[in-house]
């Protein structure tokens, strides 16, 4: 036994033949002491000396395993405790969890230990908008009772007002730090000393205005501290990782873009670039430290994960919901929605949340739903893996396929394809490289096996259990070795409640009559 810890005394005792590999200097208070028939070095049991201990390329036991009551209603998994104990020994770092491994829990608790100990005063978290509040907010309350949190999202003023209130968390969108005088004042807080960056390969341009922002605020020269989390840090191609490593830790990459992407990547022709044999393990090399569990890696997981990500609506889509709500909320006012017609209102609405929905002529209108089709790109991105993404609708559908095809390798499957056709595209995502499986749920809810996919997205809810359960099941089969996701994307409360019921095993009608009743 190389180390032991004492932490009734917060010491640490280490043998004296280990402590000899490393500089004396470091500790200028040690002493020794005989235990147990052995002499040992004693020494300080916090933070600082196992930092200490790890840059020396030694596994000393971390003060948060034995110093830290780990709060909430959840028992942390095994790869939980080793991301916190992680975290919580570096200053800057990345975690490469995957998704639905739990890495917002594992930061939390590291974040709230390491402010337990003083460490850290006031944390800043930056995510995306769809988990501001049904992520990272959710979690917070659940778990951290004893702290205080703001999410800082709205107008300027808002955000400035939430910001003026004293917290120990903060939360912003990516998108959030543009703003200049929320920047400004974020940059100025000398109590933020901690920045944990969700989804951090969204800041993989570093000539974009929300990168200049977070360099600002979380760079190399700031003085505070960054954990950067993504499932994904390569989501287009090596070139995406200098931004990211040139912010949380620039000493491993070259200082200029041209010279990195000339050492991972070759140039074809005058516009294409191809990377160069071997640029996977250089590229990781240069995103130290970091910390990686896959979900196959997580044997404590429980077998499927519910995931809920809440985005906005376009202009076009919000002016068209609101005008169609407003509408049921008046005609239920003089009893004109009853059981018998209220379905049909409320597949309006969730045609409206897809954005794209029939006019009374059967013509389609898009309503250019941008903020959820930007979070479902991210969502695939993400996943790093192939992945199935459910909408209700065959004229969602189309409008999907057109936007996806920009990016992944999409096959699509609705009504109107053939058995043929669908045999072909499920050998191809089962076998081959088809990315992203496109679907109406009901055309994949008995007997189809795709268990090549562990991650599913619901662009809208189906307002069908049974529908719901059999096309969540086509990768929750035999074959299957992978942790399972079910990612909702909600932006509206008819999606919202209708998520709940599915979940919850309910019928989904009289939905929408409980929404308009509380109006």
């Amino acid at each position: 036994m190389t180390f032991l810890p004492v932490p009734s005394r917060n010491k640490l005792l280490v043998a004296p033949e280990v402590f000899k590999s490393i500089s004396h200097r470091l500790f200028t208070k040690k002493s020794l002491i005989k235990h147990k028939d052995q002499q040992w070095v004693v020494l300080p049991f916090d933070d600082v000396t196992n930092t200490l201990l790890v840059r020396h390329n030694l596994k000393p036991p971390a003060p948060i395993e034995h110093l830290y009551t780990w709060p909430g209603r959840y028992t942390p998994f095994k790869h939980q405790v080793e991301t916190a104990k992680f975290l919580s020994t570096y200053d800057r770092a990345f975690c490469f969890n995957d998704m639905g491994s739990g890495k917002t829990l594992s930061a939390l608790w590291a974040a709230d230990y390491l402010m337990s100990r003083g460490v850290h005063k006031s944390v800043l978290i930056i995510s995306p908008l769809s988990t501001l509040e049904r992520v990272w907010g959710d979690a917070l309350f659940e778990s951290f009772h004893h702290r205080k949190f703001e999410v800082v999202h709205g107008s300027k003023s808002k955000r400035l007002a939430a910001l003026g209130r004293k917290a120990d968390f903060y939360i912003i969108n990516h998108d959030g730090l543009k703003v200049n005088d929320v920047k400004k004042v974020l940059s100025d807080r000398k109590d933020i000393t901690l920045v944990i960056v969700d989804e951090l390969a969204v800041f993989r341009n570093q000539k974009s205005l929300r990168y200049k922002a977070l360099w600002d605020i979380a760079g190399p020269d700031s003085g505070r501290s960054i954990w950067g989390l993504t499932g994904a840090p390569m989501p287009t191609g090596p070139t995406d990782i200098w931004a990211q490593a040139r912010l949380v830790n620039p000493t491993l990459v070259p200082k200029y873009f041209n010279r990195f992407r000339n050492e991972m990547m070759v140039q074809v022709t005058q516009f294409k670039w191809v990377p160069k044999r071997g640029w996977e393990d250089k590229c990781y090399s240069m995103l130290k430290p970091s910390i990686r569990y896959s979900t196959e890696e997580c044997l404590d997981l429980p077998p499927i994960s519910y995931i809920t990500h809440e985005v906005g609506m376009s202009k076009a889509q919000s002016k068209v919901y609101d005008t169609v709500f407003k509408t049921c909320v008046a005609e239920a006012a003089e009893g004109q929605i009853v059981a018998l017609n209220e379905g049909a209102k409320l597949m309006k609405l969730l045609q409206i949340a897809t954005g794209a929905v029939y006019t009374s002529d059967k013509d389609v209108v898009d309503l250019a739903p941008t903020p959820k089709l930007t979070q479902l790109t991210e969502l695939i991105y993400e996943t790093n893996k192939k992945c199935i993404v459910f909408t209700p609708f065959i004229h969602s559908i189309d409008m999907l396929y057109k936007y996806l095809k920009k990016s992944f390798s999409v096959s699509k499957i609705h009504g109107g394809t053939s058995a043929k056709k669908r045999n072909e595209i499920f050998t191809e995502f089962q076998q081959g490289e088809l990315e992203v499986l496109l679907a109406h749920p009901q055309c994949m809810a008995h007997g189809v096996t795709l268990t090549a996919a562990c991650n599913i997205v619901w662009f809208a809810p189906i307002d069908n259990y049974e529908v719901y359960e059999q096309a969540n099941a086509r990768v929750s089969r035999a074959g299957q070795t992978q942790h399972q996701n079910i990612l909702h994307l909600q932006c509206s409360k008819i999606e919202q409640r209708v998520y709940e019921r599915l979940k919850s095993k309910e019928k989904t009608q009289g939905v929408l009559l409980e929404l308009l009743k509380k109006k």
